[in-house]
C-alpha cells in the first residue's frame, strides 16, 4: 500500500484539481480523487515533456546533418561532385 502524504496548495489550484477531478469522474464513470487529478496531471506534463525533448533533439541531429554536409572531404576534387546524365 502507498503512503499517503499531505501538501499545501492555494485554493485557486485545489478548485482546478477539484474540476480536473470531475472531469475525470464523468468521463471514467466512477468517482475520482484529487489524486488522480494530480496524477492526471503529472502523467500530461511528462508526455508533453517528451515531445518537447523529441523535438530539440531532432532539431539538434538536423543541425549536425547539415554541418556535415558542409564539410568538405578530403582528396575530393570537383569532379567527384558533377551530377552525372544518364539517357535512358
Amino acid at each position: 500500500m502507498e503512503k499517503n502524504s499531505t501538501i499545501r496548495v492555494s485554493l485557486t489550484n485545489l478548485k482546478r484539481l477539484r474540476r480536473i477531478a470531475a472531469s475525470i469522474t464523468i468521463e471514467k464513470d466512477q468517482k475520482a480523487s484529487l489524486n488522480d487529478a494530480l496524477s492526471f496531471v503529472l502523467t500530461e506534463y511528462q508526455k508533453d515533456f517528451k515531445e518537447i525533448s523529441t523535438e530539440d533533439k531532432k532539431n539538434q541531429d538536423r543541425q549536425k546533418f547539415l554541418s556535415l554536409l558542409q564539410q568538405s572531404i578530403e582528396g575530393a576534387g570537383p569532379e567527384d561532385y558533377n551530377e552525372l546524365e544518364f539517357d535512358v
